[in-house]
């Protein structure tokens, strides 16, 4: 979420705006105003973004995928799958997480190479806690991500940024979490 504005003074207006895939939940301006002598306050509660897709086929250079409702609680018996695609066929897909909070054990977020979604052969991570993930590359230009949840306790989430790089040979081999 952006807020454009520079001094915030009496009858200042802030503007709110939301990232592609997320959804503002409030109102998209909120303002100074004088409630006594020596109290000012907003004119309404500061918004939120949450995020409006539940998996989506994604394609480009670069873009954010998150779970469910994020930064709120996901939902119980969730599942999503993303299928990412590198606009270019050389390239491999990059992921960087910026927040990660499932239940350990129960809610888990599986990272896979290539095409096929739930593919076990594919499989490059198995994530579930409260550690925020390293980064993760694929070894083609398409990556999957699949998001299950139990039908108790949920958390924030997460939240990850991908994108389309090229590595070189080496590089590629350092990164990848099994032999070639």
């Amino acid at each position: 979420m952006e807020s454009h504005g520079a001094e915030i003074e009496l009858g200042s207006s802030v503007q709110f705006s939301c990232d592609d895939g997320y959804e503002l939940q409030g109102s998209k301006s909120i303002t100074c105003m004088r409630m006594s002598d020596l109290f000012a306050a907003w004119s309404d509660h500061r918004p939120f973004c949450r995020a409006r897709v539940c998996g989506a086929h994604l394609n480009g250079p670069t873009g954010v995928i998150s779970s469910p409702n994020f930064p709120v609680q996901y939902d119980s018996d969730a599942h999503c799958v993303w299928l990412i695609t590198a606009s270019d066929p050389d390239k491999v897909i990059k992921l960087t997480f910026d927040a990660f909070e499932l239940e350990r054990g129960y809610d888990t977020l599986t990272v896979g190479d290539g095409g096929q979604p739930g593919e076990q052969k594919t499989v490059l991570h198995v994530l579930t806690g409260t550690d925020v993930p390293d980064l993760i590359v694929s070894v083609s230009n398409q990556m999957w991500l699949q998001f299950q949840t139990d039908e108790t306790n949920s958390l924030l989430g997460f939240k990850a940024v991908f994108s389309g790089t090229v590595y070189s040979n080496e590089e590629l081999r350092k990164k990848r979490p099994f032999k070639v």
